[in-house]
């Protein structure tokens, strides 16, 4: 953490402003980043993103990158995918083995239903209070 408030003082004395864009959480191992493959075309290693019980660290996560952008004074901060502050998928045996669109259909599905109805899910909530602090 020592090396952001630097990054910032480098951009800004250079007459740059300073964001965070699609910032997410990794819940990927090593092994499953490891080999040389760009980490952001690594769809299996996102797909367990949909789950419910990662909720508590998604929400820890936005938390702590709420408070660091106003602690840094970012230009913006914009976190990636949007659609888990509306729903999750349960865990269950049966989904052992699915791929990526597997795995984000559901949840989708149930996003789009909870946008129109205005349902945020306990990800959502806890982003929506850590961006009016």
């Amino acid at each position: 953490m020592n090396r952001l408030p630097r990054i910032a003082d480098i951009a800004r004395s250079n007459g740059k402003g300073v964001s965070v864009g699609e910032a997410w959480l990794y819940k990927a191992s090593r092994e499953e980043l490891s080999g040389g493959q760009n980490v952001a075309a690594a769809a299996d290693a996102f797909a367990c993103d949909a789950f419910s019980f990662w909720a508590p660290l998604d929400q820890a996560f936005l938390e702590t990158m709420c408070a660091l952008s106003r602690h840094l004074d970012l230009e913006f901060f914009s976190p990636f995918w949007m659609q888990l502050f509306y729903a999750y998928l349960d865990y269950r045996p049966s989904l052992e083995g699915s791929g990526f669109a597997a795995l984000q259909a559901e949840p989708n599905s149930r996003a789009w239903e909870n946008m129109r109805a205005g349902i945020l899910s306990l990800t959502g909530e806890a982003y929506r209070r850590a961006i009016e602090e």
